[in-house]
C-alpha cells in the first residue's frame, strides 16, 4: 500500500500536535507494511486559485501557477494514481484552532 500523508499544520516540529499525531499514525502504517511519504505543506509554496479557468480552457488540466502544487505535488499524486491505482491512500492532517470551554 502506498500512502501520501499531507501535514498542513503551520507549526514546526515538536510544536504541532497534529504533526505528533501524524508521526504516530505514519509509524503504525509503516510497521503494517505501508510505503508512506510525508509532505509538510508549510515548507511548500502553494498559490491560491485565481479563478482564471486556464486549467479548463487554455491548457486543460494544467494550472497557470508555477508553484509546488503544479510542479511537484499534483504530478506526484497523478503519477501514483495512474500507475494502476497504486496510490492507496491520501491522508491530510489539519490543525483546528479554537477555544475549548
Amino acid at each position: 500500500m502506498k500512502v501520501i500523508a499531507l501535514n498542513s499544520s503551520p507549526r514546526g516540529e515538536g510544536i504541532s500536535k497534529t504533526g505528533m499525531l501524524l508521526d504516530a499514525l505514519v509509524e503504525g502504517m509503516r510497521e503494517a507494511g505501508a510505503e508512506v511519504e510525508t509532505i509538510h505543506l508549510r515548507q511548500k509554496k502553494i498559490n491560491k486559485c485565481m479563478g482564471c479557468y486556464t486549467c479548463w480552457t487554455k491548457s486543460p488540466g494544467v494550472c497557470a501557477h508555477k508553484d509546488d502544487m503544479t510542479g511537484e505535488l499534483f504530478p506526484k499524486w497523478q503519477q501514483q494514481y495512474r500507475a494502476a491505482g497504486d496510490l492507496s491512500l491520501l491522508l491530510r492532517m489539519k490543525e483546528l484552532f479554537g477555544r475549548v470551554d
